[in-house]
């Protein structure tokens, strides 16, 4: 349904919230 598209989102505000 495109849970792949929302995992790859929430990875880029992770990496923004890392550094």
């Amino acid at each position: 349904m495109g849970s792949r598209h929302i995992e790859e989102q929430l990875a880029s505000l992770h990496r923004q919230y890392i550094e």
